[in-house]
């Protein structure tokens, strides 16, 4: 069986999508492939089932990164006047999970002891951003989730001027209203 791969393309945060063209005794197949997080499959059409919709869930509540695989089919020996493909089929769905350090629960604990807000921005989405922050102690109401790599720093930076100015508005000295007490 030989292969081939072309048009690659990756959107950070989002996924990956490729198309292959392999062939096996004289026979030709292309085949689309897109991996990556519901949003960038929803955008291609990959809907995933209602099983696999439950196990998503299931996936998410536990903290778990979902990563899922949809292809599409053509037969290349078949020559049409239109060219279609077959639609995407979700093929496979995995989960990812990132150990969280033992210490981070007293960390933040730590923190918020210290009267220091804890906040978690999160490129996965809200239902498994959430159970992770809900693991080491973080409000909920303190998650950002569905954010892409390069919009982070932008809601880092709005936070720490929200901070700054709650720290502002808490040690600003009171204005007089020109009445002597």
């Amino acid at each position: 069986m030989a292969g081939t791969g072309t048009d690659i393309e990756e959107l950070p945060g989002c996924g990956i999508k490729g198309t292959f063209r392999v062939s096996q005794g004289g026979r030709a197949l292309q085949i689309k492939a897109i991996l990556g997080n519901e949003i960038w499959l929803n955008e291609h059409s990959a809907v995933p089932s209602s099983d696999d919709s439950n196990s998503l869930h299931r996936m998410k509540l536990e903290g778990k990164s979902v990563v899922l695989l949809a292809l599409s089919f053509q037969d290349l020996d078949v020559v049409d006047i239109i060219e279609v493909l077959d639609p995407f089929v979700i093929a496979a769905l995995f989960a990812i999970a990132d150990p969280i350090r033992p210490e981070a629960p007293f960390v933040v604990n730590q923190l918020q002891a210290q009267g220091i807000e804890t906040w978690m921005i999160s490129g996965d989405n809200a239902v498994t951003a959430k159970a992770v922050a809900q693991s080491v102690g973080i409000p909920s109401e303190n998650v950002i989730a569905g954010v892409l790599p390069h919009q982070k720093v932008i809601f880092r930076h709005a936070l720490l001027r929200n901070i700054a100015n709650k720290v502002w508005l808490a040690v600003r000295p009171r204005r007089s209203n020109g009445f002597r007490h």
